[in-house]
């Protein structure tokens, strides 16, 4: 697990790879965090919808961890 992934894991999100996309989880709030292999994205989805989509702090910086890992920043 890397270290990124450990934050991700603090925060409580479960990694879900496949070739195309590396998804992180959060059922208990009803997130999605994609990154988009091929197209070098990264979508946010709140899978309820009961409150706009949006990024806390420590879920932002995860995702500026993870895009740098990757070499997309």
């Amino acid at each position: 697990m890397s270290k990124v992934d450990e934050v991700f894991s603090k925060i409580e999100y479960e990694k879900i790879e496949d070739p195309k996309i590396l998804k992180y989880e959060n059922i208990k709030k009803n997130k999605r965090i994609y990154f988009i292999k091929r197209t070098v994205r990264c979508s946010y989805y709140n899978v309820s919808r009961e409150y706009p989509a949006c990024l806390n702090m420590q879920e932002l910086k995860a995702v500026y961890l993870k895009c740098k890992e990757k070499g997309w920043i």
